[in-house]
């Protein structure tokens, strides 16, 4: 009994330690900051929203702040969008959106390398709305700030503040 009560608790220890050292490291991965308070975003051009939104759960939990002095593009907003609370811009912030891109593919993957054996092995490319949070989403829609294909829109700083705080605790950002 004892001993299947210490592999109960040992296993409970690397499960849950594993999956929150995983969620700090994506975090890390994405951002570049260890233990840097503020974390300071620059130069992130997104990626799968799904790491920028478990960055976020761990960032909240963790109560890091965060400083966009740079481009935060794609999933970098939706991160910012999650954490804004713990989050400012300076005026050297870019907060680019753009609608998200699908693609499916089941054909032939053999020659994916060339842009011929990729035609052949996506069948389809789709676009949807990511969810930049729902008032950033709802005032994109709203003002046609979605671009068409693989471009984005930068919001303008005054754009921007109607989401994100100015920075003013970090007197080298200001």
């Amino acid at each position: 009994m004892r001993v299947c009560v210490l592999y109960l608790l040992l296993f409970a220890f690397v499960v849950l330690g594993a999956s929150s050292t995983e969620a700090a490291t994506v975090l890390e991965k994405l951002f570049k900051c260890g233990h840097e308070d503020p974390c300071v975003i620059r130069d992130n051009l997104g990626g799968s929203p799904r790491f920028y939104k478990r960055a976020a759960k761990e960032a909240l939990k963790k109560g890091t702040r965060f400083v966009v002095d740079g481009t935060c593009a794609s999933s970098c907003v939706i991160f910012a969008s999650r954490v804004r609370k713990n989050l400012c811009i300076t005026k050297k912030a870019r907060m680019e959106i753009h609608y998200g891109v699908l693609v499916e593919g089941f054909g032939d993957d053999s020659g994916t390398s060339t842009v011929e054996g990729f035609r052949r092995f996506v069948t389809r490319v789709s676009s949807f709305v990511p969810d930049y949070g729902k008032d950033i989403t709802s005032w994109a829609l709203k003002n046609h700030k979605l671009p068409d294909g693989a471009k984005v829109y930068t919001m303008t700083h005054t754009e921007a503040l109607q989401f994100w705080k100015p920075c003013t605790y970090a007197r080298r950002f200001v």
